[in-house]
């Protein structure tokens, strides 16, 4: 046999090829690629269109603890009349089915607009001026009291929150920390953009954590 140097043995054909590159300097150990599969794996989960890295409005309203978050959020953003409304309808419709009486249920929406829709209510919401003026003369008028009599402004201020308030939420410290903590409300629901126009089913779902 010659003297001369042996040559270095060639990588398995089925190693990876950045791995079979990178065998001569040890820049990458199966350890290293593990990690970089996962984090891969983490990044794309985190940008697929189910899962954004951002809480989602439906997931967060389902959920009483990461509603109380964004309300908190909401109060130091000076923008919590819409979502207090929302919740408030929530709770009619359940105190609503178990008023004694046709009095004890206007006394619950007398209530409702004493604080939200009448003219300087301490939380007024902005709805539509016509549209309140018409909802209190049915009101007056001794008609409209019913369980789902705020469906309309319960739907308006879904979209106030959808389209103004929650978005600042979502890159909030305080929604940036809640994504982190709790990745699942991240997650968007199949068929978002329908579930967010049925509003009877959202109120449904708020009231369902509200009964506690």
């Amino acid at each position: 046999m010659g003297g001369g140097a042996s040559k270095p043995k060639a990588p398995p054909a089925n190693m990876p090829s950045k791995q079979r590159q990178s065998r001569g300097n040890s820049l990458l150990t199966p350890g290293d690629a593990k990690a970089i599969a996962t984090a891969a794996a983490g990044n794309a989960k985190a940008t697929s269109p189910t899962n954004t890295g951002e809480v989602d409005l439906i997931s967060t309203l389902h959920d009483g603890d990461a509603t109380g978050v964004f309300m908190a959020y909401a109060r130091q953003d000076l923008s919590e009349e819409n979502l207090e409304f929302f919740l408030a309808v929530a709770s009619f419709r359940l105190a609503y089915d178990a008023a004694a009486d046709e009095a004890a249920q206007k006394a619950l929406a007398d209530e409702i607009v004493a604080t939200y829709l009448k003219a300087g209510a301490p939380k007024q919401v902005c709805i539509g001026d016509n549209k309140v003026k018409l909802l209190l003369e049915e009101i007056a008028g001794g008609g409209g009291i019913h369980r789902e009599m705020w469906f309309n402004p319960a739907s308006i201020a879904l979209r106030t929150l959808a389209e103004d308030i929650f978005p600042r939420f979502q890159v909030s410290d305080a929604g940036k920390e809640l994504a982190a903590a709790r990745p699942a409300l991240c997650e968007t629901p199949e068929g978002a953009a329908d579930k967010l126009k049925d509003c009877a089913a959202m109120l449904d779902a708020v009231a369902e954590w509200r009964k506690g």
